[in-house]
């Protein structure tokens, strides 16, 4: 009997409720100005490392471009979010999280090489979003609410982008 995978919505939804329990979600521990600025930067850094590691294997293997796009799409929107939109200065304006964006981020990340085989450059996005995803949520503790769920929800995308493309695509 084939092991089944779990579903996008049961990923979200479990994601979402173990970053409801953080202690930093609490009034009770609050997070200085400079840890969330560091959090928001280390998010952004991420961010720009899986859309050039998503742009690097759609280049590589254009066959892959329409099945990354999505990907791609949902990096962008965390970006702006996080107050750095793709082409943008991401300098002094305020981020959705309530915190100042900081430009301490670097534009344009080198992504890692990218494997020669259609399945194995798929593989290597997937791991980087697993790996991104559990980065983020290890990262909450402390982390203003608003800005722990904004970042937990930037990681349960991450995580349903593990499994998407870990999951045979639908014909």
């Amino acid at each position: 009997m084939a092991e089944e995978q779990p579903t996008r919505r049961s990923l979200l939804v479990g994601l979402l409720a173990g970053a409801a329990l953080l202690p930093g979600c609490s009034p009770d521990h609050p997070a200085s100005p400079d840890h969330a600025t560091r959090l928001v930067n280390t998010a952004v850094r991420r961010e720009q490392a899986l859309l050039a590691r998503c742009h690097a294997t759609a280049d590589r293997h254009p066959d892959l471009a329409h099945r990354l796009a999505p990907l791609v799409s949902d990096h962008e929107d965390h970006l702006a979010a996080l107050g750095h939109p793709v082409g943008g200065t991401g300098g002094a304006s305020a981020t959705a999280a309530g915190t100042p964006a900081s430009t301490g981020a670097s534009p344009s990340p080198t992504p890692p090489p990218v494997p020669a085989s259609p399945d194995a450059a798929t593989a290597a996005v997937a791991d980087a979003e697993r790996r991104a995803a559990s980065s983020t949520l290890d990262g909450l503790e402390g982390a203003p609410g608003q800005l722990a769920r904004l970042l937990a929800s930037v990681a349960a995308a991450e995580s349903s982008h593990h499994a998407l493309l870990t999951t045979a695509p639908v014909s």
